[in-house]
């Protein structure tokens, strides 16, 4: 977009991506689909992992404002992925508590990693320098593979609703 356009452009027409993903959504994301769905969603974390750590990998090669935009604006892609899912998983797995549930996901992670990483990152920046940095950072997005392999799907199937389609219950 920045080869052809200003920052202007780029800033206009780049939000415009998400209208295919919502139209997207509101196909594939039907009771019907709901089997491929699901296990779409465990692929989908392992796939966002990944571009998030060679995302990460990436900012060790940052030498300009551009390289710096481009390998930035890839990584927001992947680090903002997660959440929404994560979100529905809460929601899914605690429907009764889900306000309670999201409050103890968000308030312990913002939490703890607002305490830990820059304290950690910060050591680590000082005596190794930033490369070393990324290097940790890359590995604990990997180590976020290990709860995405064991999730499993909590809601229960029950016999067929209207049309013969199964009812979440």
């Amino acid at each position: 977009m920045l080869l052809v356009g200003t920052w202007w452009d780029a800033f206009l027409w780049l939000p415009l991506i998400a209208v295919p993903i919502m139209v997207a959504q509101l196909v594939l994301g039907r009771r019907v689909n709901l089997e491929r769905v699901i296990a779409w969603i465990e692929l989908s974390l392992a796939i966002i992992c990944v571009g998030w750590t060679v995302t990460v990998l990436a900012m060790i090669w940052i030498s300009s404002p551009a390289s710096a935009w481009a390998v930035l604006i890839a990584w927001g892609l992947f680090r903002n992925s997660p959440f929404p899912v994560a979100y529905a998983l809460v929601v899914d797995s605690t429907p009764r508590a889900a306000s309670s549930g999201m409050g103890l996901v968000v308030g312990i992670a913002l939490g703890v990693s607002g305490i830990i990483v820059p304290t950690v990152s910060g050591w680590i920046i000082d005596h190794y320098g930033f490369t070393w940095d990324y290097v940790m950072l890359a590995a604990a997005c990997l180590l976020a593979l290990l709860p995405i392999v064991a999730m499993r799907e909590t809601v229960r199937q029950k016999a067929a609703g209207p049309a013969g389609q199964p009812v979440a219950g």
